[in-house]
């Protein structure tokens, strides 16, 4: 699905009233803005890769954002539907 854009934007934190935070607040008055980190699209379809280490630098850039900010290591990444494009890391 992200194959194809140039920039992939990813909410950090959310700026209200003035003030910056981590969390979306359960009720608010004042105006929330999301604040983004921007990563370079990697347009390419990646369902021809079947090993981690094959990647774009910018998907990978991407997916180790996600693993550093959740502290949760991604170690299953599908491609597609099918078995075969389903990559154990």
């Amino acid at each position: 699905v992200m194959n194809d854009f140039d920039t992939i934007r990813v909410a950090t934190a959310y700026e209200i009233g003035g003030e910056r935070t981590d969390r979306f607040p359960y009720a608010v008055d004042a105006p929330i803005a999301p604040v983004y980190k921007e990563f370079k699209g990697w347009k390419c379809d990646l369902r021809k890769f079947r090993r981690y280490e094959d990647f774009p630098a910018e998907f990978k850039a991407y997916v180790e954002f996600i693993e550093r900010e959740t502290g949760v290591p991604v170690r299953i990444i599908s491609v597609g539907p099918d078995r075969d494009e389903t990559i154990v890391r």
